[in-house]
């Protein structure tokens, strides 16, 4: 928590978006200058997805604040003979936000979610994602951020849907192919690393002007070879081995993600979001 404390408070966004919270957002360093919204998960579990803003900059919009519980939107009964197999109790949240400065009053419908995280279910993390987007786009106007533990990997039919079908654009696009923002070396056999988390947005919109950089498997094997890194390693695609990037420094599967974006509207003048 402490770690975490630091990174954001190093990277002082506009509006942070946390998934598996099982913590107070004061432990987070987030208490005199956000304010916040979260969604708890379902089935008893102590984890929460949050979304928090700063205030000072930025206030609540008309259409408020929406949890979507995944399990109340469940898939057909003909997907699966089994109805627990859908039945994760994972959540999401979205919120509508407007730069208290602006003239124009612009809305934004910022959304967070943890989708399924088991390997045997990418079905139902394509349809948790699809009844997800629907209801987010539902929420507000269409200036929309996405962001989350998606827990898919480019290429995939969930990565398919929103670049195709919604039209969303993610923040890491060009480099998503060699860039990893989870490893973990007990997470199966072999250990896991990959992509699996991200910042989407409306390409109507929104563009990137500048992000934080995400190591590579290349890259994080080189500091294994370097000796600045002697964890456990997993295997990512039959390459050689990926270091985890769990450590007493930074006590997590997952790395932070992070982007400057700019809004531009053909009628206002533009503005920056972070």
């Amino acid at each position: 928590r402490a770690q975490a404390a630091a990174a954001l408070t190093y990277l002082a966004p506009d509006v942070i978006c946390l998934q598996e919270v099982d913590c107070t957002l004061e432990e987070l360093g987030l208490g005199d200058t956000y304010e916040s919204y979260a969604a708890q998960r379902q089935g008893g579990r102590c984890d929460r997805c949050v979304i928090a803003w700063n205030k000072e900059r930025l206030e609540v919009g008309p259409a408020g604040c929406r949890t979507i519980l995944l399990d109340h939107h469940p898939p057909p009964a003909a997907f699966d003979s089994d109805p627990s197999h859908a039945e994760t109790g994972n959540v999401g949240l979205a919120i509508e936000l407007r730069v208290r400065s602006d003239p124009g009053k612009r809305c934004i419908t910022v959304a967070t979610t943890h989708l399924s995280w088991e390997p045997h279910k990418m079905d139902v993390r394509a349809w948790q994602l699809h009844q997800f987007f629907n209801l987010v786009s539902s929420h507000g106007g269409p200036r929309i951020l996405l962001c989350g533990d998606l827990n898919f990997q480019p290429g995939s039919q969930p990565h398919q849907f929103l670049a195709q079908a919604c039209g969303l654009v993610s923040a890491y696009s060009d480099v998503e192919a060699q860039a990893l923002t989870k490893s973990h070396a007990h997470a199966c056999p072999g250990g896991f690393a990959a992509m699996v988390d991200y910042i989407w947005y409306s390409s109507t919109w929104f563009s990137t002007r500048k992000r934080l950089e995400l190591p590579t498997a290349e890259g994080l094997r080189a500091s294994a070879a370097a000796g600045s890194c002697s964890r456990t390693a997993p295997q990512v695609s039959g390459q050689g081995p990926v270091p985890t990037v769990l450590s007493p420094s930074w006590p997590s599967d997952h790395l932070v993600l992070a982007a400057l974006l700019k809004l531009t509207n053909p009628v206002m003048d533009d503005w920056d979001f972070d």
